[in-house]
């Protein structure tokens, strides 16, 4: 029975994740007119599936570590707490991340049994949480400076199709890191089936369809205006910071990366384009999610086991 309702809300944990983070995968590519919402839908859950299939199992080092295998009862409560964590961010249409959710509530699980998760491992892993955003700042920076410097060509739209089709790319291989990294941290907890790998998928689908508006909204209208060069420099850098995070078995949140990288992008221009107190206050709520994920798992793990 336990076994089940884990499961379960694997899957509950899996749809939400897969519509949150549309906005840091496909918002740019919609609000800008690239393609139709669906088929935006579309490449993001190609990209997720693929990327859940092909290196979704390079995070079960990371998340033996941080919890171990023989407490089902606690598994449980750790995935409950960070459902009810995340659907509390959801309501309020703020971009949060599972990774850090999780990842804490797995740390709070491991406490309330008495175990430790690895030191060098732990350290590890919160010094690439604040190091994966400060290089995302710096790269998006870089990277679009020596754009800019490039773009001495007086055809302006051929210009633009090259940064379109290089945004379409870039989309999809963020797709494909988060599919890889969130999804696969999720998917790895419990031992899988292939039945249970296409319930996973199904709860994908689900996700992206049902649970997008809001995230989507956000990105667009309240953090970045949207210009593609801008979109597709932060996608791609997002991309390669967590697929390097993915070998390394690190939990890390697109949403963290690339919220950081608009900031980067940012500051290559004299003008704002992005809004920074929406960016601080996410980053407020992450810190928050992480450290009541960990206290809640701990004390209901003590006082109901």
């Amino acid at each position: 029975m336990i076994d089940v309702l884990a499961i379960i809300l694997l899957l509950l944990l899996m749809a939400l994740v897969s519509g949150n983070n549309l906005s840091v995968v496909v918002g740019a590519l919609i609000s800008g007119g690239i393609l139709r919402k669906y088929s935006a839908f579309s490449l993001a859950l190609i990209g997720y599936i693929l990327g859940l299939i092909l290196q979704g199992s390079y995070l079960s080092l990371g998340a033996n570590t941080l919890f171990p295998k023989n407490a089902d009862n606690i598994l449980l409560i750790v995935e409950f707490i960070a459902l009810l964590v995340f659907i509390f961010a959801h309501m309020f249409g703020i971009p949060t991340s599972l990774s850090i959710i999780l990842s804490s509530a797995l740390i709070g699980g491991s406490l309330a049994i008495g175990i430790l998760p690895n030191g060098f491992y732990l350290l590890s892993l919160f010094l690439f949480w604040i190091i994966a955003p400060i290089i995302g700042i710096f790269a998006s920076f870089f990277l679009m400076k020596i754009i800019k410097s490039k773009e001495q060509s007086k055809d302006i739209w051929k210009r633009i199709i090259k940064m379109k089709i290089f945004l379409l790319f870039a989309s999809f291989l963020n797709a494909y890191s988060l599919g890889a990294n969130t999804l696969g941290l999720v998917y790895v907890l419990e031992p899988r089936s292939i039945s249970d790998l296409l319930l996973s998928i199904v709860a994908i689908v689900i996700g992206v369809l049902a649970f997008s508006k809001e995230e989507i909204k956000l990105i667009g209208n309240k953090i970045l205006d949207i210009r593609y060069t801008n979109a597709a420099i932060s996608s791609f850098v997002v991309a390669m910071i967590v697929l390097l995070a993915t070998f390394l078995s690190i939990p890390l949140s697109n949403t963290q990366v690339f919220t950081a990288s608009l900031f980067g992008v940012r500051g290559s221009y004299k003008y704002k384009i992005s809004k920074r107190a929406v960016g601080l206050n996410i980053a407020l709520f992450w810190a928050l999610t992480s450290i009541i994920s960990i206290f809640s798992v701990f004390i209901i793990a003590k006082l109901f086991t």
